[in-house]
């Protein structure tokens, strides 16, 4: 994660995507002689309940691994096995009127001292297509993101969606830039199917929300599960873009403390 810039990082169901968002927020706590930055980040949640019994087992964990030498810095600095896992934690940011509302509390935090980083679980979350099966009362009926109404079809819902989702973008790479925050976005992903086929292979799959999406982040990285690999945790991650780096993959493993160490020798 790059300060000032906007780090994406997509994936299926169950790839780990929220466990890689918490794992972010507590080294985000630790001191910055420790790879840390030294104060808590901020996580946005859309996606329903957060997982916080799984943050503080994973804060645990990390600490268990510290040396004793590492836990007395940063002990030093304030921050202990029960403060590790501190986060600003915002829920139910479910509309882009409502993220839009808490990137800028995130913001305020920061420009206050109290904030490092800005993590987002997930984008796709406020955008989702709704079920036109739910009938008049429900989201289907109601009106697109950024428009001025319902109704007006499938056409009109996707303009204001994409209306949206091209103001959110640029209101989150503005708080990077000006707060100097590394800003970290979960993603979900959509399976890609070609022309000659109508199946999608097993990691053929692509980033959610489209076009209007696709060029707002800085670094994007794909967090794919191995299939077919002996260990069920195995986990590929592929940086596909980086405007200053060439594309690059490893095989990881997802842990108690996160996705850890690269396994030598397994191609992603």
């Amino acid at each position: 994660m790059e300060i000032c810039w906007l780090t994406e990082i997509a994936g299926e169901a169950g790839a780990g995507k929220t466990q890689l968002v918490m794992q972010f927020a507590i080294r985000c706590a630790m001191p910055v002689s420790l790879g840390g930055m030294g104060a808590p980040a901020a996580i946005i949640c859309t996606e329903g309940s957060f997982p916080v019994r799984r943050m503080r087992t994973m804060a645990f964990a990390v600490w268990a691994a510290l040396s004793a030498a590492q836990r007395s810095e940063c002990e030093a600095c304030g921050v202990g096995r029960d403060t590790l896992w501190d986060c600003h934690l915002v829920r139910n940011a479910d509309s882009p009127e409502s993220l839009v509302a808490a990137v800028a509390a995130a913001a305020a935090c920061a420009r206050a001292g109290r904030c490092a980083a800005l993590l987002l679980d997930s984008i796709a979350g406020p955008f989702r297509v709704p079920d036109p099966d739910e009938g008049s009362g429900g989201a289907a009926s109601k009106a697109a993101p950024g428009s001025a109404g319902g109704g007006g079809g499938g056409r009109r819902w996707f303009a204001g969606r994409a209306k949206a989702l091209l103001g959110v973008s640029s209101v989150l790479r503005c708080v990077a830039l000006e707060r100097r925050l590394p800003v970290l976005v979960a993603n979900q992903a959509t399976a890609v199917l070609r022309p000659d086929d109508s199946t999608a292979a097993p990691d053929d799959v692509a980033p959610a929300l489209g076009m209007a999406w696709a060029h707002a982040a800085h670094v994007r990285a794909m967090l794919l599960r191995r299939r077919g690999s002996a260990n069920p945790q195995a986990r590929a991650v592929r940086v596909v873009f980086h405007p200053a780096a060439a594309s690059s993959a490893c095989v990881c493993v997802l842990g108690e403390a996160g996705l850890g160490e690269a396994v030598l020798g397994e191609a992603p």
